[in-house]
């Protein structure tokens, strides 16, 4: 099966195997990210698909290649869409999980087809996005606002970017559009916390996408 490259990219190379029972190898530090002093992130998401995942990270490989980045490409379990930013906090308030839970589950929309086109530098990430390929994700972020503001759970309010941050780099790229797209079929969202500092997710619930009343498919385009 081919692999999904940037125009003028070579595949990244494999790592040599290493000798058995050499040391593990440490790689380059990364350098810690300020929080605030916070430490537990609450959102909502869409994880990537296994294959997208990989096509993602091999992305993410040969843009630092490239370019001669500093970072190191994000790992497959912390490769995410947010879809909605819930909060920072040092523990969670109390019923807080219990509330967002019940309002995301009033969410009735069908699964749909995701692509993302390019590559571009957003926020000292290096992000992949997409416009007509990412529709679907903004209209389930749209549905998803509505539910948490009937439970009243807000945030002050914000422009919507469907991205995939591949790696935290201060460095710019130029956007590029992608020889093939990272695409998936999304089947369900997820609330998630983020051990911050840690890089570590923690998968809280899971919201199946299965059509009904509010099906999305069928709203207009943003």
């Amino acid at each position: 099966m081919s692999q999904f490259t940037l125009p003028g990219f070579e595949r990244a190379p494999e790592p040599p195997a290493r000798p058995k029972g050499s040391p593990q190898p440490t790689p380059q530090a990364k350098p810690p990210r300020k929080f605030g002093g916070l430490k537990d992130r609450l959102f909502f998401g869409i994880r990537l698909a296994a294959q997208a995942a990989y096509s993602a990270r091999q992305t993410a490989w040969n843009l630092r290649n490239r370019h001669h980045l500093k970072s190191w490409p994000q790992q497959s379990s912390m490769l995410h869409v947010m879809l909605r930013h819930v909060g920072d906090f040092n523990g969670f308030p109390g019923g807080l999980i219990e509330k967002v839970t019940e309002a995301a589950a009033s969410v009735r929309a069908r699964p749909f087809e995701v692509a993302f086109d390019r590559v571009t530098s957003f926020r000292s990430c290096i992000v992949l996005t997409g416009d007509d390929g990412a529709a679907g994700v903004r209209r389930l972020e749209n549905a998803l606002s509505e539910a948490l503001e009937k439970g009243r759970i807000r945030e002050p309010s914000r422009s919507f970017n469907p991205h995939i941050a591949l790696m935290y780099e201060k460095t710019p790229i130029p956007t590029e559009p992608l020889r093939q797209p990272v695409r998936w079929k999304v089947e369900e969202f997820v609330l998630i916390h983020s051990l911050l500092s840690q890089s570590k997710h923690v998968v809280l619930q899971t919201f199946p996408l299965g059509g009904g009343p509010r099906e999305f498919t069928s709203w207009p385009s943003p």
